[in-house]
């Protein structure tokens, strides 16, 4: 035979275990959610840099083209697309150019502050 009592609603040991099932389902939820936009803000860092050194690039291909002797200034170049891409970030840059086989090796290393 039932009691009364059994059937007007939940034990408090089942709302407790309701609720803990709960919360462990919301904080993996979170963590998921937390990890996918940290790495979206890195995905979006990493492609900014990869941008500006395109266009840095890109900047160094007429003094290239015009038979500029090497080395090539490429940190006046760079200072001025900074100024002009980046603005009020700050940071660190630094561009290295080699003459390897006849041909110009342009290395840009780009590390910024937030």
């Amino acid at each position: 035979m039932k009691s009364k009592n059994s059937s007007q609603g939940f034990s408090i040991v089942e709302v407790v275990v309701s609720a803990l099932i709960f919360m462990i389902v919301a904080a993996g939820t979170f963590a998921v959610f937390s990890m996918a936009r940290s790495k979206s803000v890195t995905s979006e860092d990493e492609l900014t840099a990869i941008n500006f050194a395109r266009r840095y690039l890109q900047s160094l291909r007429p003094l290239v083209e015009q038979g500029t002797p090497f080395p090539l200034d490429c940190d006046n170049a760079l200072h001025d697309l900074i100024d002009a891409e980046l603005g009020e970030q700050t940071g660190q840059y630094r561009c290295d150019n080699t003459l390897v086989g006849g041909a110009h090796q342009v290395t840009l290393t780009i590390s910024w502050d937030e």
